[in-house]
């Protein structure tokens, strides 16, 4: 009511809307759900349906920058749990959180610190981080208030889970990919629509921390993806090396070829001097093709097909001829070899054909040398 009459009373036109209590119905995805009936697409932003939505600090922040133009220096902090003074606290940011619990009256000595909710909320390394702009709740806890949690059962795949998702996953499904570090099939599931409200570990009766294995399913495809990322930057900048390697060295050789083709004309070295070289090899090649053929023997082509027939009749014969069955003595061979050597045969008198052919030869050569 408080609230609609301060709205009432605005210039800018604004409308108050009770939602009912529900958790987490503080959410961004489901508030605008609940209020405007649009649904943000997975792996989309609200931006991107028109609807922008702003927690109270952001608008108080806005108002301070825009009408006193002060940055954000410090934020609303809610410290409660076993301290005496539970409350709101305006800290400034870099604050150590220590100092902060201190002022409320910490009551839990050196015991853990929860930063955030019950429910979402998160163990603190240690008490002397400072508070960030993110910083918005700090739990002091106590053994009444989370007691120790009951050992962890194997899932009976009851549903309980999937029927208190708020956006509609299948929390059984993601819990079997996170735990056997099937991290695609995790991806495929939208494991990063998961919001770690933690109402799917509070329902299962198997005491399983269902939040926990989507955690550490996130950070391990983050890690991948970096990883992936920061290889194909590597591999990028390898190519692009290996492309300006192989540009220098063709430039190189382009600048060589230039500096040669440079020498080259100041020496002097002239083409047609290289032709006139060129032909004057030539010529004397050929001399050379004429004195050979000059000295060459002559009057091979001049006889008659009579004295070719008679000519190979008798070199048919000759092959005809047996061998000598000795070979006669070499300058160095002893005497001893020549007494056991066996007597060489006479050549065998022409017969009378033979005779008659080397006759009609002679013959007709005489001719061809008187000529001559």
């Amino acid at each position: 009511r408080a609230m609609r009459e301060a709205a009432a009373k605005s210039a800018i036109v604004i409308d108050v809307i009770a939602v009912p209590t529900i958790y987490p119905g503080g959410g961004a995805k489901q508030l605008i759900k609940v209020i405007t009936g649009k649904e943000v697409p997975s792996g989309r932003l609200p931006n991107e349906i028109g609807v922008q939505c702003f927690n109270v600090a952001t608008a108080y922040s806005v108002n301070r920058v825009v009408n006193y133009g002060e940055p954000v220096i410090s934020r609303i902090v809610t410290v409660t749990g076993n301290v005496a003074r539970p409350g709101n606290y305006e800290a400034p940011l870099g604050i150590s959180i220590s100092e902060l619990v201190q002022l409320a009256g910490s009551q839990a000595g050196d015991g853990n610190l929860i930063m955030g909710g019950p429910m979402m909320g998160f163990n603190l390394p240690s008490a002397d981080v400072p508070v960030v702009k993110a910083t918005n709740c700090i739990i002091v806890p106590s053994a009444e208030m989370f007691p120790e949690p009951e050992p962890a059962l194997p899932c009976i795949r009851c549903t309980r889970c999937a029927e208190a998702c708020p956006v509609n996953l299948q929390p059984q499904e993601l819990y079997w990919f996170s735990k056997s570090q099937n991290l695609e099939k995790a991806r495929e599931y939208n494991i990063f629509d998961c919001i770690e409200c933690g109402c799917c570990t509070y329902v299962c009766p198997s005491n399983i921390p269902l939040v926990q294995y989507y955690r550490y399913a996130k950070s391990e495809i983050i890690a991948q993806d970096r990883a992936k990322e920061a290889a194909d930057i590597a591999r990028e900048r390898n190519e692009f090396r290996l492309m300006r390697i192989e540009r220098e060295k063709q430039e190189r050789a382009q600048k060589h070829a230039q500096k040669a083709a440079g020498a080259k004309a100041e020496s002097g070295v002239d083409s047609a001097a290289e032709a006139a070289k060129k032909a004057a090899i030539a010529a004397a090649v050929e001399r050379a093709k004429a004195q050979k053929a000059e000295v060459e023997a002559k009057n091979t082509e001049e006889v008659s097909p009579r004295v070719e027939a008679a000519i190979a009749e008798i070199e048919a014969r000759r092959a005809q001829q047996p061998e000598p069955a000795g070979q006669p003595k070499s300058p160095g061979q002893p005497e001893q070899a020549q007494l056991f050597a066996e007597p060489q045969e006479a050549p065998a008198a022409p017969d009378a054909g033979q005779a008659d052919s080397m006759q009609t030869l002679s013959k007709e050569k005489q001719p061809t040398e008187e000529a001559k």
